[in-house]
């Protein structure tokens, strides 16, 4: 054993390396004065069974497992890296598409354990873990609930981390894996915004932020976050469990949908630990945690009691791997001796069939079992092998599970792209616009109705990319995300939040300031920032309104930014227009009024002409009245 990685409130874990192949490895060990505990004993066992259950790449491997005259361990994959509990103490800043990601990765592996009646019951960033290949893996089974196994939990009592347990597990209610769901909006939450969804330092108090306190927007933190991944983790936290997702796979193809649309696959996509000193290159157990695990007593919906744990010490045990088969020497730093540390050698024989935790031997044995493969559960009785091979029971739910089988197949197929468009067009009508396949371009949709239409234009181009009316679809999208960034430079400019805007960006803010008090002036700023800026595409774009394979053009911000400036410019010509109407009418009344006066008040028929002339010389849409005026006053 080299060194200790991490301590928690029931094991501690070490870093090792095997003597023959110099694979390096870690060690989770009982700590020795919990080693007569017969529930945290249990626990630690489940723990083991659980992770014999699991095979994934986003999930930490499990090698092997043992005992050491009732001391027991296990062994498991060495993750190189850091824990996302580390990074937020660096106040690392996390880009949205990095953590839908990492979203997209822990929902996989808890949907691999939720396949297999596994719940985690303890996602925080703690126990997710950055390697430095740019994947990330879950950590820590060690309070997760396996599905037909009795529930170690006692009644009325809470386990789990505050900031992060759902508002089930709060109250010691069931908890199923749309309770890890809630725990894994709370951590995309944090690092998205850097901060949990509620703030509390005890369990009642946690209790009522969830019954009684909204979660506040992340698009109140920061403004880059798209909107559709923002409702999505909102959805993640919802109070009632069956309002959240159905599970972890719908929320994961959606994460993918998303990176698609707004960056780049997720594929594609690597986060890797910020830079960090050696000594925490590699890093399986946070020796502080970010947020304090709690147990409490819950009685009718309240809480009666409440401790916060803390990690316990524990003397090291002193571990290493070697042999031919599996070999482990393990010194305990918990019984010492008067001579040289007493170390012990085991030797496990792949031909050793006797599993220690179903024969109940941990105890009093001293052995170790590799894993190679995932132990799938079983459950067995002691004359199973009397009964028949087929008996009706297994016949009837072999059938159940085809017809399962078939449904869930036939729930999971894409919708047709005929169903989507009939879909997307039925809200863009609702919002009242004519939506169909000869739309006119020059239309600008609603908000409203892209907002309800975007999940279905964001599966049909999932789906059916190549489709004839795909180009449609794109304008569809195209127009939302307009709506999407003059909503965005709106909410910046009443915050005055313009530092990190590009040029384009900050003129096209500026030309808004001006134009309710100054619309003609803005037209200009707008007309000149097109003039200037605008690229080959954009220029083809304006000159091509109506043809849609133009239209349908992925844009750049930039160029965006620049598409909403021609319609600004739209929108100001109209109002201008009107605006000089109303002022010529009003104008031209008051030239009336000075030929009424010339006869018997030409001093103040005189005045009235020669203000006109000082108010509107220059401007081209007051040019003809103008030039009337000065020849009144010639004439008078």
């Amino acid at each position: 054993m080299e060194r200790l990685l991490g301590r928690g409130g029931m094991g501690a874990v070490y870093e090792g390396e095997h003597e023959e192949t110099g694979e390096r490895a870690a060690l989770k060990v009982l700590l020795a004065n919990l080693e007569d505990d017969p529930d945290i004993r249990r626990r630690f066992e489940i723990e083991i069974e659980t992770l014999k259950r699991l095979s994934h790449p986003n999930i930490v491997r499990l090698f092997g497992f043992g005992a050491e005259e009732g001391l027991l361990y296990y062994v498991m994959e060495l993750v190189s890296g850091v824990s996302l509990q580390q990074e937020i103490r660096r106040k690392r800043t996390f880009q949205w598409y990095e953590v839908a990601k990492m979203g997209i990765e822990i929902g996989h592996a808890l949907k691999h354990g939720h396949d297999r009646g596994i719940t985690h019951r303890d996602i925080k960033p703690a126990n997710i873990l950055l390697e430095e290949s740019g994947s990330s893996k879950l950590a820590d089974y060690g309070i997760a609930h396996v599905f037909g196994t009795p529930i170690q939990t006692a009644a009325n009592h809470v386990m789990g981390t505050l900031d992060f347990m759902s508002p089930e597990q709060a109250t010691a209610q069931p908890v199923g894996p749309r309770s890890d769901l809630y725990s894994l909006g709370a951590v995309l939450y944090t690092l998205l915004t850097g901060k949990t969804p509620f703030a509390a330092t005890n369990l009642p108090e946690m209790v009522r932020h969830h019954q009684e306190t909204p979660v506040k927007p992340i698009s109140a933190f920061r403004s880059d976050v798209p909107e559709e991944m923002e409702q999505m983790i909102l959805n993640l936290l919802k109070m009632v469990s069956d309002q959240r997702p159905a599970g972890a796979y719908p929320v994961g193809r959606r994460l993918q949908d998303l990176l698609e649309l707004r960056a780049k696959p997720a594929e594609q996509i690597l986060v890797r630990p910020s830079l960090c000193q050696d000594s925490e290159a590699t890093h399986l157990m946070p020796a502080v945690p970010l947020s304090i695990p709690f147990q409490g007593n819950i009685s009718n919906g309240e809480v009666l009691q409440g401790t916060m744990t803390s990690p316990i010490s524990s003397p090291p045990a002193r571990a290493s791997i070697s042999g031919d088969s599996t070999v482990m020497q393990i010194q305990s730093g918990a019984k010492p001796s008067s001579s040289d540390a007493d170390t012990r050698t085991v030797t496990y024989s792949p031909s050793d069939k006797k599993d220690p935790i179903s024969q109940s031997t941990l105890r009093t044995e001293t052995h170790f079992v590799a894993v190679s493969e995932p132990v799938l559960p079983t459950f067995a009785s002691a004359d199973q092998a009397r009964r028949p091979v087929l008996s009706m029971q297994t016949i009837w739910a072999s059938l159940g599970l085809i017809v399962i089988g078939m449904m869930a197949w036939f729930l999971l197929q894409p919708t047709p792209p005929e169903q989507l468009l009939e879909r997307i067009h039925s809200e863009l009508k609702m919002a009242g616009n004519v939506a169909s396949t000869d739309i006119d371009l020059n239309v600008h949709l609603s908000a409203a109705g892209l907002r309800r239409a975007l999940p279905d234009i964001m599966r049909f181009l999932s789906n059916y990319p190549n489709h004839p009316q795909s180009d449609l679809v794109r304008w569809y999208y195209t127009e939302w995300e307009l709506v999407e960034l003059d909503r965005k430079l709106e909410r910046q400019l009443l915050t005055s939040d313009t530092k990190t805007l590009g040029l384009v960006e900050q003129t096209y803010l500026e030309a808004l300031s001006l134009a309710k008090s100054d619309p003609e002036l803005a037209l200009r700023t707008l007309r000149a920032l097109i003039e200037v800026f605008q690229s080959d595409a954009l220029a083809l774009l304006f000159s091509m309104p109506q043809n849609l394979s133009v239209r349908s053009q992925r844009l750049n911000p930039e160029e965006l930014c620049l598409v909403a400036a021609k319609r600004r410019i739209e929108m100001l010509e109209v109002q201008v227009k009107e605006q000089q109407a109303s002022q010529l009418e009003r104008l031209q009344s008051r030239l009336t009024k000075a030929s009424e006066l010339i006869p018997r008040d030409p001093v103040r028929a005189n005045a009235i002409l020669q203000g006109i002339i000082d108010l509107c010389d220059g401007k081209r849409w007051a040019e003809t009245l103008v030039q009337e005026a000065k020849k009144m006053l010639e004439g008078n």
